[in-house]
């Protein structure tokens, strides 16, 4: 008798990918709430407000969190990896807003950024 695959959204999903997806998931669910309490703290207070300061922080809390050991723990490796991913993937978003409203070509033809 033939089996029946499974062809839901999970199929194939073994206990790796499986933990990646929860990882991404509670990072999801922790991450702006951490945000917000740690932009009340002191330190982060005397950073110096830019687009990016958010990020940067969330950023180096992953790396400090890394340095800790943080990536020997599959669980909590799977949530400092969509951390990375999550900050990474909106310095790239915030990149592209700043571009489409300081980018005008200006009249030698430049956007005067890097990109």
């Amino acid at each position: 008798m033939a089996k029946k695959k499974n062809k839901g959204m999970f199929a194939g999903a073994g206990s790796k990918s499986m933990l990646s997806m929860l990882g991404k998931v509670a990072y999801g669910y922790v991450r702006e709430d951490l945000s917000t309490r740690l932009s009340n703290t002191q330190i982060v207070q005397r950073l110096p407000a830019t687009e990016f300061t958010d990020e940067a922080v969330m950023l180096g809390l992953n790396w400090g969190a890394m340095k800790m050991g943080g990536h020997k723990v599959p669980f909590l490796r799977s949530i400092l990896n969509a951390q990375k991913t999550v900050e990474l993937a909106r310095i790239g978003q915030t990149v592209k807003d700043i571009r489409s409203t300081t980018g005008q070509v200006s009249n030698s033809g430049s956007t005067g950024l890097l990109f």
